[in-house]
């Protein structure tokens, strides 16, 4: 039995060190700093593994030359893989831009086509028993898969996956146990800015499966609506100085799963923790959680520094 099992896309990340975002007409120095895994799913994933957890991932892989440089890098990475290889289909190359203040910048290619058997291929595969499984909304036609799951179920939207998604805060509303939304994505399906106010009005009135809502606020820390009591909660960031905040949320995504399900820790716990972890992941450059990142993330749960869920007002 695993942990996790996560379902998502993996990438292949080109990264550039710039002094500063481009401008219209700007010509800037970029240099580029290598290729490197990537993805929201493969993110989260191999962050669950780095925190100790059993994970499954299941991804889709093609024929090209990104697939071919995912095969050689992940079977260090400590995840149990489950590899649907559809010929012909395309793993993202994002160029991810860096400044010197740590501050980014992706930029996907359009979205191609998803191949038609992908949901008859996942709608025929069993579920794997997990405590908990997850889904970041970037590998299309898994939603049967998800939905036989029989234990806690988790969903992250991304803004960048509502194209291919376009009803995935609805879907989620019935199929997840946890949403979990950045700031764009909570303003792209609800139409409203992120306050305490906007989270009640937007969800007092929705039925659905759904018992959390988690907005990640970057530095701002995130807000939690909590179906039980009909109550929002606040929680801070923890500051550091942040050398590159690529890939945090999906840090921050994979330490919360693994705090609230697979050491059961309370939402206030869990949600101090998953803050922990994604900002310790901001003093480094890359999506990987190194070692030096979870000796900081220690460190700073062991202060006081006034990160701690409290409800808002």
């Amino acid at each position: 039995m695993y942990d996790v099992v996560c379902i998502g896309n993996i990438a292949v990340d080109d990264f550039y060190r710039v002094p500063r975002f481009p401008q219209d007409g700007d010509v800037l120095p970029a240099e580029h700093v290598g290729r490197r895994l990537g993805g929201g799913g493969f993110n989260t994933a191999r962050a669950l593994a780095r925190l100790g957890a059993h994970v499954r991932f299941v991804t889709l892989l093609g024929d090209d030359e990104n697939a071919d440089f995912a095969r050689r890098e992940m079977p260090g990475v400590g995840l149990d893989l489950r590899l649907l290889e559809i010929p012909g289909y395309e793993i993202k190359s994002p160029r991810v831009l860096v400044t010197s203040s740590g501050q980014k910048a992706t930029f996907f290619q359009a979205d191609c086509e998803p191949p038609s058997e992908l949901e008859r291929i996942f709608a025929d595969l069993a579920p794997d028993e997990a405590t908990a499984i997850y889904s970041s909304m970037s590998v299309p036609g898994h939603t049967a898969y998800f939905e036989r799951f029989k234990g806690p179920r988790v969903v992250s939207i991304e803004v960048h996956c509502l194209p291919l998604f376009p009803d995935a805060f609805a879907w989620g509303l019935q199929a997840a146990d946890v949403l979990i939304l950045d700031r764009n994505s909570f303003r792209a399906v609800l139409a409203e800015e992120v306050s305490a106010q906007s989270m009640q009005h937007g969800m007092a009135q929705r039925e659905g499966r759904t018992s959390l809502v988690i907005v990640t606020l970057g530095a701002d820390g995130s807000l939690t609506w909590v179906r039980d009591g009909q109550q929002v909660l606040t929680t801070p960031a923890f500051p550091v100085e942040v050398v590159d905040s690529t890939g945090a949320g999906d840090v921050f995504n994979a330490a919360f799963v693994h705090g609230y399900y697979v050491r059961q820790l309370a939402l206030p716990e869990a949600l101090r923790f998953a803050h922990a972890v994604a900002s310790a992941k901001c003093e480094d450059f890359g999506t990987d959680l190194s070692e030096g990142a979870l000796r900081k993330a220690a460190t700073l749960l062991a202060t006081d520094c006034g990160a701690q869920a409290t409800v808002a007002g």
